[in-house]
């Protein structure tokens, strides 16, 4: 079975060998991550091992923007998906083909469709309007990428306000409730358009309501295929992003769905995914990596050699005035952190003992 985080042990074994290592941390070094790669590697492989083999599992640079790290995701043959335009530049600087990175960015200039388009990724489209600019371009530009659209199932909001983007009005997205027969038409109208896509949020989004708003896509997409073949239209529907969003867990001992139990949930009430007659693609982000890496970040004016703090997702706790010299890394669950919008677990801490 895979295992969901690294003991306290494996955490506190992986800091003390860095800082031992020669060579490793310079004497002026501030901060010091760490990745368990094993851990990372083994994450993405039960995705691999769960889901159809076609599916390309595109994982979120915004979750992991560091490029030494991606090009060991590029060796799993995961894929990577990409926000913006700089996030594209890191995907193709850690070695990424360009059919396994996935152009989500919901504001794409002309300039960055239009080398998108050159340089053959996966291109999702977030608008009526962005598809007639695509449209414009691929006029002049000739081009290997496939293209979907993502479609906002408004089945509502999850914990979290900020991270849900499938309430009513939604920042990403073409509302599904208000659009129907537009998206059925857009589909009719460019024969280049052969995908969809749907994410529901990030962290805080219960699984039946990813589920449900996969089905409602689902359900779209099943209806629109059948309106093409009818039609004789050149395209159809190949290809289905159901996004990412699965929760991870920010409090010690919290159990959450696991690869092998989503996929199961899918197959149960979204069979048709699974069938054979899409491929997949998934663009999970935390998930992966959490609980299989660390950061160790002194103070201001202080070095990894003199002070160590711990820090987590960007908040940082702890100051800890001993001596690394002195002292014995120790981690452990059970502090909290507190962030500008909600107070968050942390599963690490540094407590002094002796050596």
């Amino acid at each position: 079975m895979i295992k969901s985080s690294l003991s306290e042990q494996e955490m506190s074994q992986a800091f003390t060998k860095a800082l031992a290592e020669t060579g490793l941390v310079n004497s002026n070094d501030t901060s010091l991550v760490f990745y368990e790669l094993d851990f990372l590697s083994a994450r993405i492989m039960d995705l691999q091992n769960q889901f159809p083999p076609e599916t390309l599992h595109a994982l979120a640079i915004k979750a992991n923007p560091l490029t030494n790290v991606l090009s060991k995701i590029k060796a799993t043959g995961a894929g990577a998906e990409v926000a913006s335009f700089p996030e594209l530049y890191l995907a193709e600087k850690a070695g990424f083909t360009a059919e396994n990175i996935v152009f989500d960015s919901p504001c794409k200039t002309k300039a960055e469709i239009e080398y998108a388009l050159q340089t053959g990724v996966y291109l999702n489209a977030d608008s009526f309007d962005e598809l007639d600019r695509i449209a414009e371009i691929l006029k002049t530009v000739s081009s290997k990428s496939l293209i979907g659209l993502r479609i906002n199932p408004q089945v509502g909001l999850g914990r979290i306000k900020s991270t849900s983007v499938a309430d009513g009005i939604s920042k990403f997205g073409i509302p599904i409730n208000e659009n129907r027969e537009r998206i059925i038409e857009y589909f009719l109208k460019y024969s280049w358009l052969t995908g969809i896509h749907v994410h529901i949020g990030s962290q805080g989004c219960p699984v039946p309501l990813i589920i449900g708003g996969i089905r409602k896509v689902l359900d779209l997409t099943i209806e629109i295929n059948t309106i093409l073949k009818k039609e004789s239209s050149e395209n159809t529907i190949s290809v289905f992003d159901i996004g990412g969003g699965l929760p991870v867990s920010y409090h010690p001992g919290e159990l959450l769905i696991d690869a092998e139990n989503y996929v199961a949930m899918l197959k149960s009430d979204c069979s048709e995914l699974l069938d054979g007659r899409f491929r997949l693609i998934t663009e999970f982000g935390r998930r992966p990596p959490r609980h299989g890496n660390g950061l160790l970040d002194a103070d201001a004016n202080q070095r990894i050699a003199d002070i160590v703090r711990i820090e987590l997702d960007g908040f940082d706790f702890a100051d800890a005035h001993t001596p690394i010299a002195n002292r014995r890394l120790h981690i452990e669950p059970g502090d909290i952190l507190c962030g500008q919008h909600q107070i968050l677990d942390a599963h690490f801490f540094v407590a002094t003992e002796p050596p």
